[in-house]
């Protein structure tokens, strides 16, 4: 069997034992020596050698007494102390039972609490070495006896069955031990996968988005999670047993109103500046398990605007199939309609009004086109992280393209843009953003009389995020359209379908960046924030 005291056993359970069997002994101790000093309780033992029995019966009371002093001073070690007051036990018992009515008068009875405290609390081999060394003691003063003063006082056959009975006690006392140790075992493993099933759930709940909080019948806060907290803008966790009310009264009173009616859970509330979607949920209870009835009760509390902003995503992710689908079917017959207004305009038979006409067609030709790019370009992301590209040579490619392409270029220029700087992007997915953000500039941001310039800048911002700003001269956005402008179908302007700056964000988006238009008092400020370099 395992050292009970080591594997087992805590340490104030083991002195806590040895203490017992130290009063125990104390109090056997002090009984036999009442026996002979108290003339009233002389007769209770007949005793074979009085002075003898008197002498042994006092000197029991030097070991019991020095028993308790080391448990008090827990010195030396508990299982040496615990083996060597068995011992004296032992010694002083069966010397008592040779001078008193030995194994006949039940004396060495008292051993059997001894043995079993001791099979209990040392190691199998100590234990065994005790119960034989009591065996011994029993059987060696019952013959003495029989020699020093007669067959008739010696009783042989009480002294075996008592050896007997000592050695099935520390059997029976091994066993119990081993089997409340094996209990323990499976206990303290079952107790830590708790723990860790607890931290385990703690932790997925304090990175969930939604906020949770876990309250009793009298609605105390039991528990709440990183977002609860962030929802209900307080600075720290509310300690356990606040009052829901304190926190957030206006929750404490949804609570209320939805225990009398658990039916009628869709309501909405202004918490923080927020509009909250609470939701309720009672939770189980077992009548064998009172900590599962302390928190019957759980809430749980979602930002209304991104829940709104997730059904818009899949709303818009939904359409932009759609519409790819659509487009895709539309620009075989345009190319048609293209190719044939070509081949129309190439005949020498048509008149001036004519040509007016075809030119009106192929000019809307191209804006049907320039939209189905648009569209198809909702569905398409690239697979995996994008690659590290060298920002200021992309741009001045991009820059040189662009005035090689465009009609009407604006001015560019480079500022505060390092040569060695790198960002995460895919190249035509940046060249894309840039293009639509430099032609979005000629349409909207040009000031007669003004020549219209656009200045690239990159900087740091305090979170170390590398960023590039694209700022144009013009008159700049109003609060309203800054608001909106990158919202998809949003447009200023009759011709445009208001997907351009949204496919825009979307690129950036789909590289691990953020597209940004910055409220500014004069011009238009559109910033791409890119995402930290892999190391």
């Amino acid at each position: 069997m395992p050292d009970p005291f080591a594997d087992d056993m805590r340490p104030q359970e083991y002195w806590r034992a040895v203490s017992s069997i130290n009063a125990f002994r104390c109090l056997i101790a002090v009984g036999l020596a009442g026996t002979r000093l108290s003339p009233i309780l002389q007769p209770l033992v007949n005793v074979s050698q009085p002075e003898t029995f008197k002498v042994l019966s006092l000197a029991y009371l030097v070991p019991a007494s020095l028993a308790v002093f080391c448990t008090i001073r827990r010195q030396p070690d508990a299982q040496l102390q615990v083996a060597a007051w068995t011992l004296f036990d032992i010694c002083f018992i069966s010397g008592l039972a040779f001078a008193g009515p030995g194994a006949a008068g039940g004396l060495p009875a008292l051993l059997i609490v001894f043995i079993a405290c001791a099979g209990a609390l040392l190691a199998t081999p100590m234990a065994a070495l005790l119960t034989v060394l009591a065996i011994f003691g029993i059987m060696l003063q019952e013959a003495s006896r029989q020699f020093v003063f007669g067959a008739a006082a010696s009783d042989l056959f009480q002294a075996g069955l008592l050896g007997v009975l000592l050695l099935i006690v520390t059997v029976l006392t091994q066993w119990l031990m081993q089997r409340v140790t094996t209990s323990r075992s499976l206990l303290a493993a079952h107790s830590g996968m708790v723990r860790n099933l607890t931290e385990l759930n703690r932790r997925i709940i304090d990175q969930i988005d939604i906020g949770a909080i876990a309250v009793d019948y009298a609605h105390r806060i039991h528990m709440t999670n990183t977002s609860a907290i962030h929802l209900l803008d307080l600075n720290e966790p509310p300690p356990a047993d606040t009052p829901l009310d304190r926190v957030s009264p206006a929750l404490a009173r949804a609570l209320t109103n939805w225990l009398r009616a658990p039916g009628n859970s869709d309501v909405t509330m202004e918490l923080a500046g927020r509009t909250i979607l609470p939701s309720f949920s009672m939770l189980p209870v077992y009548t064998d398990s009172a900590a599962s009835a302390t928190v019957p009760i759980l809430i749980f509390i979602e930002d209304a605007q991104r829940q709104s902003e997730q059904a818009q995503h899949l709303k818009l992710a939904a359409l932009g199939r759609l519409s790819a689908g659509i487009a895709h079917e539309i620009r075989n017959p345009l190319s048609a309609i293209r190719h044939s207004s070509q081949l129309l305009a190439e005949s020498d038979t048509l008149s001036t009004a004519d040509h007016r006409l075809l030119a009106i067609i192929q000019r809307h030709i191209k804006r049907i086109d320039t939209t189905i790019t648009d569209v198809m370009g909702l569905a398409r992301r690239t697979e995996g992280p994008p690659p590290v590209l060298q920002l200021q040579a992309l741009l001045q490619d991009v820059m040189q393209e662009y005035h090689l392409t465009s009609e009407d270029p604006a001015e560019i220029s480079l500022e505060s843009i390092n040569a060695e700087q790198t960002v995460m992007f895919e190249p035509h997915h940046l060249e894309r953003v840039l293009f639509n953000l430099f032609r979005n500039a000629e349409r909207h941001a040009r000031i007669p009389g003004t020549a219209l310039h656009i200045n690239l800048s990159g900087h740091y911002t305090r979170d170390n995020v590398y960023c590039l700003d694209v700022v144009d001269n013009g008159s700049g956005l109003d609060t309203a359209t800054n608001d909106r402008v990158l919202e998809p179908f949003y447009t200023t302007t009759k011709e445009g379908i208001g997907l351009g700056l949204h496919i825009v964000r979307e690129l950036c988006e789909s590289n691990g960046a953020r597209l940004l238009s910055l409220p500014r008092r004069r011009g238009a400020c559109f910033r791409i924030m890119f995402a930290a370099p892999r190391s």
